[in-house]
């Protein structure tokens, strides 16, 4: 389900009714705090119930549409600046965050694109609805939904994110819901799987960040004003203020080994096509073997 298939006056509609539903009415009965707090969370959770059912399914829209096909699934490292991006104009591609500050110079739009960092989101969701083109499909959790101008946000797919810490880390081939991985890079992993990807392919998937005292902002959070970390030196936004979660390697370790256990148990190739990357979860593979010599030529005429 892609939310523009509805009309702009419906999203509207939906907004201005959760946003009723939460702000506190004048002939309600003076409460106290807790019981404020408690409606409030009532009325969250029953907002969050709603949102989930009308678009839980989202995914199922997209399962098998490209069985069998290659995709590349792309980090947003500085190694991209090593490779032929070009080469990648009629592929199956996927990035995230603010991958599209290299639109431009690669000549093309990704296919798909996905946020899902809650700290992210909240600061530069306006960033991502003026400057993602329309005609990428974009992935959003669906809790994080009410922080978009969907009137504005063109084909944008809700999708089910969930945490399960207790049995963490979990990987899913289903369309109701993909796992938590401690990075977005893991969730497009398996939203490739849903599509039928194979094989998928990692680029700027470099796993190293240069995070110092100079870049952290406290003990969770950090940013850089060169973006050293990736591709573009406006990455980061640090002249925005804005801030970034720091890796937790503890926690993408466990996912990245997920699954590529999950793709050893099912036939689903994940292959690392990244110059230099620190991850050592998949196979390996020379990003320019994956283009004939006369591939290259043609992309380059």
């Amino acid at each position: 389900m892609i939310l523009t298939r509805y009309p702009r006056a419906i999203a509207r509609r939906l907004r201005a009714g959760m946003r009723e539903m939460l702000a506190p009415s004048a002939s309600t009965p003076a409460q106290s705090g807790n019981e404020v707090t408690k409606e409030l969370a009532r009325l969250r959770a029953r907002t969050d119930q709603l949102t989930h059912a009308m678009f839980a399914d989202s995914l199922a829209a997209y399962r098998g549409i490209h069985q069998g096909q290659r995709c590349f699934v792309v980090g947003n490292g500085p190694s991209l600046n090593q490779i032929d991006m070009t080469l990648l104009r009629d592929e199956i591609t996927m990035g995230s965050n603010r991958v599209f500050l290299g639109f431009e110079r690669w000549g093309y739009d990704f296919k798909y694109w996905m946020t899902q960092d809650e700290t992210n989101i909240k600061q530069i969701a306006e960033d991502y609805v003026e400057n993602v083109p329309d005609d990428v499909i974009k992935f959003v959790p669906i809790r994080f939904l009410e922080n978009f101008d969907l009137t504005r946000f063109q084909n944008c797919c809700p999708v089910n994110l969930e945490l399960d810490m207790e049995n963490y880390p979990l990987f899913s081939d289903h369309p109701r819901a993909i796992f938590e991985g401690w990075t977005v890079t893991y969730s497009m992993l398996q939203i490739a799987v849903i599509m039928g990807c194979n094989p998928i392919y990692l680029i700027g998937v470099d796993y190293n960040y240069q995070i110092n005292k100079d870049t952290l902002v406290n003990d969770t959070r950090w940013t850089d004003s060169e973006s050293k970390s990736h591709f573009h030196p406006d990455y980061c936004k640090a002249d925005a203020g804005v801030i970034w979660n720091i890796p937790r390697f503890d926690r993408t370790d466990k996912a990245y080994a997920c699954a590529a256990d999950y793709a050893k148990a099912n036939g689903v190739e994940i292959i690392n096509a990244t110059p230099g990357s620190k991850l050592t979860a998949f196979p390996t593979i020379d990003y320019e073997d994956l283009f004939p010599a006369s591939g290259r030529e043609t992309s380059a005429a």
